[in-house]
């Protein structure tokens, strides 16, 4: 049986007193304690939500044979003749190799496609890799070599309303200021809109420059309020030497090809874009209507 450890301990002149781990912390270090690892989640929550853009992203490339399932190609016709239902699990050597064949030329037309910006395909397959995506994206429209997404940031609300600071040499949690607020609600809708181009780049080897529209939506009853809070095209040949060690917000500033970015000053909110001046969302915009119409009727 383990016996706890006893640490034996006196002052000039007085007895010496024991105490044993089993003893409760002292309340003062115990607080300061809690205190230290509540600041400590919040800096990791606002580290978080300024780190969107720093997500390491993985390039796509051409998928083999075994891989054809994931680009949804549809299954290839059964040879004919009596057998299983599989008829893959029948096939002779040749017959097999013939059945490879076949998926190879199909991946190699599908990749072909993929990589010249075929509406079609490219928008199918950016809408299945943004899928899993944290926050909805979705590509709109390519017209040459240029792609526009739009991407759902979530409303300043929803964001955290703590921040740290220094009191007295200790982290003290406090209330955020306004102007926190606004900065780190434009520093998120800058990190996903950056986040969006980069993935994108990297699963459409074709697109050279992706334009990005950060949309808001608030629920007013039976009703959503969509708004643009900003658009930002990004070239491939910037993404991919930007320094992601800057905030998001900067790199947009220097390095978009276009930004339309309404902010009353470096402390004040995003202000929203007027649609009528984006026609890019035109299409999006129109299938809402219809879906929301449908969803009422």
């Amino acid at each position: 049986m383990d016996v706890p450890a006893v640490a034996v301990s006196a002052a000039p002149g007085a007895s010496p007193t024991a105490t044993t781990d089993l003893d409760p912390p002292d309340e003062p270090t115990a607080l300061a304690t809690l205190k230290e690892e509540r600041a400590q989640a919040v800096i990791s929550e606002q580290e978080a939500y300024t780190s969107l853009h720093r997500v390491d992203i993985e390039p796509l490339v051409r998928p083999t044979v075994p891989d054809a399932d994931a680009i949804h190609l549809a299954s290839v016709t059964p040879i004919a003749g009596d057998g299983p239902a599989d008829a893959t699990a029948a096939l002779e050597p040749d017959a097999e190799s013939l059945l490879t064949d076949d998926l190879e030329r199909r991946l190699d037309g599908w990749w072909d496609a993929l990589c010249g910006n075929d509406p079609e395909t490219l928008l199918e397959h950016l809408t299945r890799t943004f899928a899993t995506s944290p926050l909805p994206v979705v590509p709109v429209r390519v017209r040459g070599r240029v792609l526009d997404l739009a991407v759902l940031t979530p409303s300043r609300h929803l964001l955290p309303r703590s921040t740290v600071g220094l009191q007295g040499g200790t982290l003290s949690i406090r209330t955020a200021t306004a102007g926190h607020s606004a900065w780190l609600h434009r520093q998120v809708v800058a990190g996903l809109s950056l986040w969006a181009a980069r993935q994108a780049l990297a699963d459409a080897p074709g697109v050279s420059s992706v334009r990005v529209h950060a949309l808001s939506v608030e629920h007013r009853g039976h009703y959503d309020d969509v708004s643009v809070l900003g658009v930002t095209q990004l070239d491939r040949d910037v993404v991919e030497r930007v320094d992601l060690g800057l905030d998001a917000e900067t790199l947009l500033i220097l390095h978009s090809r276009e930004l339309q970015w309404q902010t009353g000053g470096l402390n004040a909110s995003l202000q929203p874009l007027q649609l009528a001046e984006l026609p890019a969302l035109a299409p999006l915009l129109a299938r809402l209507c219809r879906t929301t119409t449908a969803a009422l009727a």
